[in-house]
């Protein structure tokens, strides 16, 4: 419980405009954090700043929380990190992404593909779906490969009339499928060996979208054979993976907070984090409590 070291080098990175959700990552023993538009590595003993890069285009600041995801490439360790991807021994970037995130959410990797479901199109196109595979190497001319490349006609949930599709919840890969949710509770399934859309389905839950409640921020999980997927008000939908949507059950925990800041129409307590399973156990951290859910 004893603090080891703190950073602030004469004062924060700062924030964007929804502040800072980013998650740390450790890195051949670098720790590697983000904030504004700014990637820093520390030594994870002391503190000490080890390399920074801050590239400059748009879309590395977006809404800045976007967590670096640690890749293997070839031999050596890389970071993607929003618009590019970086060589993890000294922050130097090694060549553009290609993900074109929209949203807050974190791609997933799988056996050296990179996948981004939130694929920013314009104003005037609904989001898309690609998926890029890694280079071999971090050398010079190293390029990612795109590999899948759907259009957000086949992919995307139609946005809602009050706002647009926005996603905060990383995706879910199970068995060659995609699952990914969107904050109004779009959800869709994409194969991605057959290279299409499987289904696209709004839950029936307390999910919901304005401008300043976001529905859905927890990411879809996988425990045992199970689905599970939490809104922002404590109701769980269990889905079967598979090429047709089919719910299980549901389960909801229905705490009124009078003083919650989430903005629940029911002052429910507000649930933004994805569940955690430990052997029988689920835990869930909420607005105002932690719960555990178990096996007797």
């Amino acid at each position: 419980g004893k603090r080891i070291w703190s950073w602030h080098d004469g004062g924060s990175l700062g924030s964007l405009e929804h502040g800072n959700h980013i998650s740390p990552n450790l890195v051949d023993g670098k720790l590697i954090y983000s904030a504004n538009a700014k990637l820093v590595a520390f030594d994870p003993r002391t503190g000490k700043e080890l390399w920074r890069n801050s590239p400059d285009d748009w879309q590395n600041g977006g809404h800045g929380s976007t967590s670096p995801v640690a890749v293997r490439m070839g031999d050596e360790s890389a970071i993607v990190q929003m618009r590019y991807i970086h060589r993890a021994s000294d922050g130097t970037v090694i060549c553009p992404s290609k993900l074109d995130i929209w949203g807050i959410l974190t791609p997933i990797v799988e056996d050296g593909v990179v996948f981004n479901p939130c694929r920013w199109r314009g104003f005037q196109d609904p989001l898309s779906f690609i998926a890029v595979k890694l280079p071999a190497g971090v050398g010079a001319g190293a390029k990612v490969e795109t590999i899948l490349d759907l259009d957000g006609k086949d992919v995307a949930v139609p946005a809602r009339p009050n706002g647009p599709a926005f996603t905060v919840a990383s995706p879910l890969y199970v068995d060659g499928v995609v699952y990914s949710i969107e904050m109004s509770g779009g959800l869709t399934a994409v194969d991605t060996a057959a290279r299409k859309t499987l289904y696209r389905q709004r839950l029936d839950g307390y999910n919901r979208y304005n401008r300043f409640i976001y529905g859905i921020a927890a990411s879809p999980t996988l425990a045992g054979k199970n689905i599970y997927i939490t809104d922002d008000a404590g109701y769980t939908h269990l889905l079967a993976p598979g090429p047709q949507f089919r719910e299980l059950g549901r389960n909801i925990l229905e705490n009124i907070h009078i003083s919650g800041l989430g903005g629940n129409p029911c002052k429910q307590e507000s649930f933004y984090t994805s569940p955690f399973f430990e052997g029988t156990c689920m835990y869930l951290r909420g607005e105002e409590y932690l719960y555990c859910i178990r096996e007797e």
